[in-house]
């Protein structure tokens, strides 16, 4: 627990300094008085001393600021405390492997046909539509009851990778050690995961919207999982107190680690099998494009593409992408 700053510590201080102030006025003025020639010496020595209120007067003060701006973080972290948060994300998928091409051949189709007639087809949603001397469909959504959909029964390695995203989440009061190869080895002063995960209780607080989906950039064939404020999942949250409000978030270090194939798609898939192997082959070609944390009391902490340049890779060739937080 904090301690707070003595309140009746700071008073004495604040009086002492002002009591030192007119003690110091008044000896410089005897000092000045006394100063004639055959009294020099010891107008020095009251100026001296004048000279010397004036310093402890200043630390005092210095002192008495120092233990008001304490209080006043003190206060800060009482009255902004992190109750909650929620996470934006976009995840690229590359669609290359050769487990995902019947897939990928079933959404091109499509993409292709919906590129020649500018309309939308096969169940897809808009998404976003760009303006170049004419209006033409850059990209569609894949709702979950779109026949684009990945199929349960006869896709299962895209079912389950494209439908189960997650992100998890590490902060730290300080730059957390690394090292290539190993990953993050520090242990974070708080962690959560976001996301929906097989068999995970929806823990969406009533009113507000999240949800994940799925959109094909029909240009450049390449699928992406956005989640917009999708909030943490239950159990997932362990924190030692280092940060707790919303001031200790101020040039903390983040770790954001997108989890495509999640650990509960070993016991999903039987364990340790090839399907299992591909899943985590698949994982390792995505990339984290952007993230938006969203805090208590409307705080926001974007990052850009530009800032998720710092990649530490472990043992499994997983990768952690290494932020530092600004003001929100």
């Amino acid at each position: 627990m904090c301690k707070m700053p003595n309140s009746s510590g700071m008073f004495w201080d604040i009086a002492l300094a002002a009591a030192l102030g007119l003690i110091q006025l008044g000896l410089a003025y005897l000092g000045w008085r006394v100063s004639a020639p055959e009294h020099k010496m010891l107008g020095y020595f009251f100026l001296g001393v004048g000279l010397l209120g004036v310093s402890l007067t200043i630390a005092l003060a210095y002192r008495a600021a120092s233990s008001q701006g304490e209080l006043q973080r003190q206060l800060e972290r009482v009255l902004f405390k992190i109750n909650d948060v929620s996470v934006s994300f976009r995840i690229k998928v590359p669609l290359e492997h050769p487990a995902l091409k019947d897939y990928r051949l079933r959404v091109e189709k499509c993409a292709q046909q919906m590129k020649e007639t500018l309309q939308l087809q096969c169940g897809a949603g808009p998404h976003s539509f760009d303006i170049a001397g004419r209006t033409y469909l850059k990209d569609f959504s894949i709702p979950t009851n779109s026949e684009l959909y990945p199929r349960q029964q006869t896709e299962e390695i895209p079912y389950l990778l494209l439908t189960q995203p997650a992100i998890k989440v590490g902060m730290f009061v300080a730059q957390p050690t690394y090292q290539e190869g190993v990953g993050i080895q520090s242990k974070p002063d708080l962690s959560f995961m976001a996301g929906k995960l097989m068999h995970a209780p929806d823990n969406n607080p009533p009113g507000r919207a999240s949800f994940v989906l799925l959109y094909y950039d029909i240009e450049t064939k390449t699928l992406f999982i956005e989640g917009t404020r999708v909030p943490t999942i239950e159990g997932n949250w362990h924190s030692n107190g280092q940060i707790a409000s919303i001031p200790d978030l101020t040039n903390a270090w983040v770790s954001l680690f997108p989890i495509i194939s999640t650990p509960k798609l070993a016991n999903v898939l039987g364990g340790d099998t090839v399907e299992w192997q591909t899943t985590r082959e698949i994982d390792k070609t995505c990339s984290l494009e952007e993230v938006t944390l969203y805090v208590s009391n409307g705080w926001e902490f974007p990052i850009g593409k530009d800032q998720l340049n710092r990649i530490v890779r472990n043992n499994y060739g997983e990768q952690f992408y290494l932020v530092k937080l600004g003001r929100g």
